[in-house]
C-alpha cells in the first residue's frame, strides 16, 4: 500500500497545474457585461474614433495612413490630370499658342500638361465655337 504522504506532494503537483490551467481559460474569457452598455458603447466608440483619427493624420514614423497612400495619390492625380483637355487660351493660328507661358498664380494641377495631356489640345477659338452651338 502506497503511504499518503508519499502522494501528496504529487497531487499537489497536479492540483496546481490544473489551477493554472483554468486561470488560464478563465482570462480567454470575454469580460463581464457591464451594467451600463451605453456607455461602454459611447466608450468603445470614442476609442475607435481617436485611432482613426490618428491614422487619418498620419505619423512621424511613415507608417500612417497618409504616408502609406501619398505616393499613389500623387500618381492618380498626375494621371487623372493627364485625362483633361489641353487648353491653349490663344486663337488656334496665334503665334502664343505654340508655347503657354508659365502662369505662377495658377496651383500645379492647373499648369500647362505640355505634351503630357491625353486629349487633343483645344484653342480658344474652338472654345468660343462650341460655345455658340
Amino acid at each position: 500500500m502506497i503511504a499518503p504522504s508519499s502522494s501528496l506532494p504529487r497531487i499537489q503537483e497536479q492540483i496546481t497545474s490544473l489551477l493554472e490551467h483554468t486561470h488560464g481559460h478563465l482570462s480567454d474569457l470575454p469580460r463581464e457585461p457591464t451594467d451600463d452598455p451605453v456607455n461602454e458603447l459611447l466608450l468603445m466608440l470614442g476609442e475607435f474614433q481617436r485611432d482613426v483619427e490618428t491614422e487619418i493624420k498620419g505619423t512621424t514614423s511613415g507608417g500612417g495612413l497618409i504616408q502609406k497612400i501619398q505616393c499613389h495619390l500623387e500618381a492618380f492625380r498626375s494621371e487623372l490630370r493627364g485625362t483633361a483637355p489641353r487648353f491653349i487660351p490663344f486663337l488656334k493660328g496665334s503665334p502664343h499658342a505654340r508655347r503657354v507661358p508659365l502662369m505662377d498664380f495658377l496651383d500645379e494641377e492647373e499648369q500647362d500638361l505640355n505634351a503630357s495631356g491625353t486629349l487633343p489640345i483645344i484653342y480658344l477659338d474652338e472654345v468660343e465655337k462650341l460655345a455658340k452651338e
